[in-house]
């Protein structure tokens, strides 16, 4: 419970033929050996999947010497804010991931 991340990455969205690149960084909960979760904020570019550029992830993930898979949720938050105005939307991906300090 002692430290932060910061993400990078992209994927290409099939619906609007539009690559998505995103950063964000939020606050890693350790839960076990080597078991990781994060929930934070991300800024990406709008696509049809998320129209949102401002997007909350929650991250789980199981690291291993220098690398790391896991699975992450990217949402736009709608349902959460309650703003009335669009449903919620979200993208799911599996991620494979390389620490910086091994």
């Amino acid at each position: 419970m002692n430290k932060w991340e910061i993400h990078g990455g992209g994927w290409h969205s099939p619906e609007d033929d539009v690559s998505n690149v995103t950063v964000g960084g939020g606050y890693v909960l350790e839960v076990g050996k080597g078991w990781n979760f994060t929930g934070g904020l991300a800024l990406a570019d709008k696509s049809a999947n998320i129209d949102t550029q401002l997007r909350f992830y929650l991250a789980g993930r199981y690291d291993f010497r220098c690398w790391s898979v896991g699975y992450i949720h990217y949402s736009n938050g709608e349902s959460f804010l309650n703003h009335d105005r669009e449903p919620n939307e979200g993208v799911n991906l599996i991620v494979l991931g390389r620490k910086v300090k091994c």
